[in-house]
């Protein structure tokens, strides 16, 4: 046993009682280990002698009979793999899967459930689907676990502000309408903070149906309300902020006449007055504290982040890439291009993200900040693009994410691209191995990795006469999470 060896075992028999210290007399043992177990075995007893069993205070209700069918045995057993290798996006996969197959876990495995939910609160919505009755029931019993089987409706109504950000989450799920729906009914009994909290999740799917909501939020006391509802009100056509804007926006930029094609225009930025209605209705600040800029051209500056990409491409006739490659060539005009990214980012617009990415890759000199915001820019992108960027090597300099990029690629690869993607990072891992802090990212690839890559393991690995032991280890576990990923998916459940 370890320590043993150690352990002071006089202090310990000094301790005891003098009817038990009569008793070791007579078992006398060479070995410290076998000794310290003799005590163990007569004093355990001896402590738990006459204790009582915990007495509930109030009679238990029977569960319900459950009504939906039971898990089938294959799948089951699928989940005591995936629990001995702890990884959330497996048993998050292998909750969702069960629940859209409209079943429940087996009831030996409601505890464990139970328990992983209550570490991992974006699993709540699926862990309350796949308990069934008799995992409710047994929720009720234990405190730690009464709050993850409260009706969604209630956890809204009356529940902490963290466990509503947990009901709205799930609101979202089922639909982003239902979250709009709750939001607009509660957004007068809401803090400022818990405003901007819910607001800022619900802008991502506005539409012109919303116009009352956002003109609302425009007045809002929360100025993080006020900014994500201005953009809001900005994007959509035919408001009156969104035509004010395209009208101010003819009058700043112009394709000169004598310029290029729309792949590569000549482009004029006039200096105006902005409307002081406009000013305001934005929050543009009137004065500048940049030497680069005059306060005209800091209006204009700021102005630009709330002029929606796509409105600017009508108005030049231009390509997203020209636009921005002209700017970034004069050398009056190259100070724009950061307002113009922001704007890019506040709009989501993933046509000029493309064109950003392929900017980035050989930055022009003089531009501000330009490399800062790739981060910002891959969460525009689709799944698609990603792949297409990180093919033709756009987004190399982002090598230090490059994990990280990989994971925001949610569709399945083809393989292709999974066997492309593992030689990448064996030829970048292999030698270092992966840090502590990046194995997590590593293992949740196996969520999108072909499963064609797995009879080919050898070829990942290093050569024979060479140990590599932190890289061996990695492709094993991530090639275990492959398999699992793959049986998921293919086991009935």
């Amino acid at each position: 046993m370890l320590g043993s060896a150690r352990a002071n075992l006089d202090d310990l028999k000094a301790a005891l009682p003098k009817e038990l210290a009569e008793m070791l007399q007579g078992n006398a043992s060479n070995s410290r280990e076998e000794e310290l177990l003799h005590i163990m075995s007569l004093a355990l007893p001896y402590i738990k002698a006459g204790s009582q069993a915990p007495q509930f205070t109030k009679a238990t209700t029977k569960a319900e009979e459950e009504k939906l069918a039971y898990a089938s045995h294959p799948y089951a057993d699928l989940y005591h793999q995936i629990e001995r290798e702890g990884t959330l996006f497996l048993l998050k996969s292998w909750l969702k899967k069960l629940t859209q197959a409209n079943k429940v876990c087996l009831p030996h495995q409601i505890p464990s459930i139970l328990s992983s939910g209550h570490k991992n609160k974006e699993l709540i919505f699926y862990v309350q689907q796949a308990i069934g009755k008799r995992g409710k029931w047994l929720a009720q019993q234990d405190s730690r676990w009464r709050k993850m089987i409260t009706p969604l409706e209630e956890s809204w109504e009356f529940g902490s502000f963290s466990i509503r950000q947990q009901a709205f989450q799930s609101f979202l799920t089922i639909s982003p309408q239902l979250a709009i729906d709750k939001y607009t009914a509660a957004a007068s009994s809401l803090s400022a903070k818990e405003r901007a909290w819910f607001f800022e999740r619900i802008t991502p799917y506005f539409s012109a149906e919303h116009l009352p909501l956002i003109e609302s939020a425009l007045k809002d006391r929360s100025k993080v309300v006020q900014h994500h509802a201005t953009i809001s009100w900005t994007k959509i056509p035919g408001t009156s902020s969104y035509e004010f804007i395209k009208e101010t926006c003819q009058k700043i930029f112009e394709k000169d006449s004598q310029g290029l094609n729309a792949i590569s225009p000549k482009i004029l930025i006039h200096p105006i007055d902005l409307p002081p209605e406009l000013i305001k209705q934005l929050g543009i600040d009137e004065e500048s504290l940049d030497n680069s800029f005059t306060n005209q051209e800091y209006q204009i500056f700021q102005f630009i982040w709330h002029i929606p990409p796509a409105l600017l491409s009508q108005q030049l006739d231009a390509k997203p890439i020209g636009i921005l490659k002209t700017l970034a060539k004069d050398k009056s005009l190259q100070k724009y291009i950061p307002a113009l990214i922001q704007a890019i980012i506040n709009y989501a617009d993933n046509e000029w993200a493309m064109a950003y990415f392929e900017l980035a890759d050989k930055p022009p000199k003089g531009v501000k900040d330009l490399l800062a915001h790739g981060q910002a820019m891959l969460e525009i992108l689709s799944p698609s693009q990603l792949k297409q960027l990180y093919l033709n090597n756009k987004i190399s300099w982002l090598k230090d994410h490059e994990l990280d990029t990989l994971n925001k690629i949610t569709e399945p690869w083809d393989h292709y691209f999974s066997d492309s993607v593992l030689l990448r990072l064996k030829t970048k891992y292999m030698h270092s191995g992966v840090y502590y802090a990046l194995q997590g990212s590593m293992v949740q690839l196996a969520e999108w990795i072909s499963p064609e890559v797995l009879p080919n393991l050898k070829k990942y690995l290093p050569p024979h006469d060479e140990r590599k032991e932190s890289w061996r280890q990695a492709m094993g576990k991530l090639f275990r999470h492959i398999e699992l990923t793959q049986k998921i998916n293919t086991t009935n459940p």
